[in-house]
This record gives structure tokens, C-alpha cells and sequence, in this order.
């Protein structure tokens, strides 16, 4: 189970920053990777899909 406190803390942070309709969602993450021809990946996995961005 993630940590309450931290959660809390990121989203006020991120408000505080300017960003608005913030959710951290529980149960996900952020995962970076190599893709088969060796270029850098970042996957967001979550309970309602995956996103996966190449750099």
C-alpha cells in the first residue's frame, strides 16, 4: 500500500505548481526500458490501461 502522507504531499506539490484535477493513482507505475532496437522507453501501467512513451 502506498504511503497517505507521500500521496498528499505529491498532490499538493503539484497544485502548488499549477496543475489542477490532480489524481495519483494507486496501484501503478512507472517503469523505464529499453524497446528490442535499444531505444529508451517509459511506460505508465495502471489499473485502467498502459501508456508507453518513446524517446
Amino acid at each position: 500500500m502506498q504511503n497517505k502522507a507521500a500521496i498528499e504531499s505529491i498532490r499538493k506539490d503539484l497544485q502548488s505548481a499549477g496543475f489542477s484535477d490532480v489524481k495519483v493513482v494507486a496501484e501503478s507505475f512507472v517503469v523505464q526500458a529499453k524497446s528490442k532496437d535499444g531505444n529508451p522507453v517509459v511506460m505508465t501501467i495502471g489499473p485502467h490501461g498502459m501508456s508507453v512513451f518513446e524517446a
